[in-house]
């Protein structure tokens, strides 16, 4: 390994079980790592940063917020931060397939531990509404929920790509389709 200052870069290990640390040396704890899978750990303990769960896991501080910034410095209005989730019906990294009717093109999961691991609550995902072509990529935009003393995520809400509304419904018959007692369905 290699010092500067007081930061180490640590390579390979006596068993190979990661390419790449850094370590604080003056509060004694490794601030980034990349495993033998390429998942990539920044923040946590030791622990968990030399042993990533996602790709990317970012964990914070001790009793402390995490959050990820991007931040883009334009006059142009189109020149923003932008975040992709992309989706391609190909399992060849780089390849290219229409995605199909019903795809899941990409979620948003918000999870919560239930004692010994992190569970999902709510999510929103966007899926295809149709093949995808060069003139057609309709998607509808569900947001779903876990009811109080369940485990079952459902679908509660939907924007669809006609741009109806459908709340306690994801098949809205009207603009704005509200299913459940306020309108005695």
């Amino acid at each position: 390994h290699t010092t500067i200052q007081d930061w180490a870069i640590i390579g390979g290990g006596a068993n190979w079980d990661y390419t790449f640390r850094i370590y604080d040396q003056t509060e004694a704890m490794y601030r980034f790592a990349i495993d033998t899978d390429g998942k990539i750990g920044i923040g946590g303990t030791n622990a968990q940063i030399v042993s990533p769960s996602d790709r990317l896991t970012v964990i914070g501080e001790t009793n402390a917020s995490v959050q990820l910034g991007m931040y883009a410095h334009s006059a142009t209005d189109d020149k923003t931060a932008k975040l992709f989730l992309n989706k391609s019906a190909n399992s060849t990294v780089g390849s290219h397939s229409a995605v199909a009717d019903n795809d899941v093109l990409g979620l948003i999961g918000f999870r919560g531990s239930d004692g010994d691991s992190y569970e999902l609550g709510a999510q929103i995902r966007a899926q295809a509404t149709q093949d995808f072509a060069a003139g057609a990529r309709g998607t509808d935009l569900i947001f779903s929920t876990v009811d109080n003393s369940s485990t079952t995520l459902d679908d509660k809400m939907v924007l669809t790509q006609g741009g109806a509304v459908g709340i306690g419904t994801v098949t809205p018959n009207y603009p704005l389709h509200i299913y459940g007692a306020a309108t005695q369905e």
